[in-house]
């Protein structure tokens, strides 16, 4: 959306966001926020009930990427 990442809850269970550096754990029930830095994402319950269900997230700018050199073939 507009050059950002925005993670979107339409679940019944929730989801749940925690920033790097950041100690406090977003809850999302049927709600938005704009994904920003890097951290962990946490589907259905928080992290600390379920940490199996940890997805990391990491938020790059372009200028922040490297090209890929395509091989030869």
């Amino acid at each position: 959306h507009s050059g950002s990442f925005q993670l979107t809850d339409l679940s019944y269970n929730g989801t749940f966001v925690r920033f790097a550096n950041d100690h406090e754990i977003l809850a999302l029930r049927r709600g938005s926020c704009t994904l920003h830095g890097n951290g962990v994402i946490c589907l259905g319950s928080d992290a600390q009930d379920n940490p199996s269900t940890l997805i990391h997230f990491e938020i790059l700018r372009f200028s922040d990427t490297q090209p890929q050199v395509l091989p030869d073939f």
